[in-house]
């Protein structure tokens, strides 16, 4: 989680950051902790947690590329590399 804080405000510092990351960005901050809490305190439910983390995150990857389709103007190579990596 720390590192997608850094990130986040590494591409707002730097004007990176484009539009599917300003929305999902602090999604996956808050299901990230959500699913951690979760984890530790009701580990009946880690099943659950980790599906809804991974869903979200593969999510986050899938729209981003096809955000490279839809808007073209946003298309950088650290962008590119950002989601590649």
């Amino acid at each position: 989680m720390p590192c997608i804080v850094m990130v986040w405000l590494y591409e707002a510092w730097a004007g990176l950051l484009t539009e599917t990351a300003r929305y999902y960005y602090p999604l996956l901050l808050v299901v990230l902790a959500v699913s951690s809490i979760a984890i530790r305190t009701a580990p009946v439910y880690r099943r659950y947690a980790e599906w809804f983390a991974f869903a979200l995150l593969a999510s986050y990857f899938i729209v981003s590329l096809g955000a490279f389709a839809l808007f073209p103007s946003q298309i950088t190579i650290y962008n590119v590399a950002n989601i590649i990596q």
